[in-house]
């Protein structure tokens, strides 16, 4: 088997842990061995390879050909947009479509294969890939939508392609996300058996069990460990003033020292450990483009008590979807997720500390659905969560469509039962409830 993959960055850091993971596995994984004419010593029964927008065509013409000839491959689609296009270039020939995903993130549900049998939950991802064509069977699925597919061509060979966002980020770990560990185990013996296996008639599946689940009740939360409230919320266009002044006021109204987060320079990050040190709140908008780091800092700060609210928000406008991307690289770390166009509707307050008392339906314009699957939900939307709460063993947050806290049609201000889940929410937070 061929480690046809870079010698610096994810993908070498992807083909050492694999080598470690297969190394009791009956598979001989290498990296390319050239005999003095530059071709191979040996004909791989599976390539290990990756979207590189500097292979040549006729480099990526052989690599196709491992599959002509029976071979197998397992692909992975690197997340900047040069390594989509040479995905699509790629695997064009063959009738499989790539496309870029919309932004949003999600959490990825596994498909119906052997591949996917028993294994557990992937957690939010942000899918910059989405994978189509005939005779692909799905194997991650995303909002409706493959992220991640396995596609079995008989003699003609085998492969499984995946987006790189589903293996989880390289700034917090050098090896995939637990739960796709098994996963990449399995579809590497799959795409080396492509030589010695034909497809066969695969079995009616019987109905699956309902998924149980046991929810915990909240542990006691310690009271914030300071009354400094960080916002982080800088921008002055798309509804971002008032929706900043209407935070700060409630930030206020509980006694928090509130700082203003001074606009960053250059690509310098502003969210890091020493900014947040000595911080108790910490506010977020999408308001901005955010450097890699800081979503690692942001998580560190969540893991060791501080609190967190989150107002993603965002209207047709492309520098404001852009936005978005980079904020939902913040709610990846932490197990959540967002996605764009919720559509309107009447908003349906769930049993909470926050939400007590409150049952008024209120109009409100279409928006973000965020959701957790552990979250509370605070209010829905249209039937789509629009806020949630979320209560760790050291910490809480709250994830909440900003654009609640906007006037709502035909008044001059936001619903009063929305304002007053802003100000809870806020106290919930602190440990005032």
């Amino acid at each position: 088997m061929l480690l046809d993959l870079a010698a610096l960055g994810p993908p070498y850091d992807f083909g050492a842990w694999l080598q470690g993971a297969l190394a009791r596995e009956p598979l001989e994984l290498r990296w390319p061995d050239l005999d003095e004419a530059g071709a191979l010593r040996d004909v791989p029964s599976c390539v290990i390879t990756w979207s590189d927008p500097t292979r040549s065509g006729d480099q990526a013409r052989q690599l196709r050909g491992q599959l002509r000839h029976g071979g197998g491959m397992l692909y992975v689609v690197g997340t900047s947009r040069g390594h989509l296009s040479a995905a699509r270039a790629f695997w064009a020939p063959l009738d499989v479509n790539l496309q870029s995903a919309a932004g949003g993130s999600g959490f990825p549900e596994w498909g119906d294969h052997p591949l996917t049998e028993g294994l557990t939950s992937l957690g939010a991802t942000m899918p910059r890939c989405l994978i189509s064509g005939p005779g692909g069977e799905a194997l991650v699925v995303v909002a409706g939508q493959a992220t991640a597919m396995a596609f079995d061509w008989g003699e003609q060979g085998r492969c499984v392609i995946m987006d790189q966002a589903l293996l989880g980020d390289a700034l917090s770990s050098r090896r995939p996300r637990p739960a796709m560990r098994e996963f990449l185990v399995r579809c590497v013996r799959w795409a080396a058996e492509a030589r010695t296996t034909h497809p066969s008639p695969r079995p009616q599946p019987g109905p699956k069990p309902e998924p149980q689940f046991e929810m915990p009740e909240p542990a006691p939360i310690q009271p914030i460990s300071s009354n400094i409230a960080l916002v982080d919320m800088g921008a002055d266009d798309d509804n971002w003033p008032s929706i900043r002044a209407r935070v700060v006021e409630a930030l206020k109204a509980a006694d928090l020292e509130v700082e203003m987060a001074a606009p960053p320079t250059g690509e310098q990050p502003l969210l890091t450990n020493a900014s947040l040190d000595g911080i108790g709140l910490l506010v977020i908008g999408s308001c901005r483009q955010f450097q890699p780091s800081e979503p690692i800092a942001v998580s560190r700060f969540y893991a060791t008590g501080g609190r967190l609210l989150l107002l993603p928000h965002v209207e047709n406008l492309v520098h404001n979807r852009f936005r978005m991307i980079y904020f939902n690289d913040i709610l990846v770390e932490l197990e959540l997720a967002a996605s764009l166009a919720r559509p309107h509707g009447q908003t349906q307050f769930f049993s909470h500390p926050i939400t007590e008392g409150l049952t008024e339906t209120i109009p409100v314009p279409g928006g973000v659905k965020v959701q957790s699957y552990l979250a509370d939900t605070l209010v829905e939307v249209a039937g789509l969560p629009a806020a949630v709460a979320l209560q760790s063993e050291s910490s809480r947050l709250v994830l909440m469509d900003a654009g609640l806290l906007l006037p709502t049609k035909d008044e001059q201000a936001p619903a009063r039962e929305l304002v007053t889940m802003l100000g809870r929410s806020v106290r919930w937070l602190t440990g005032e409830m």
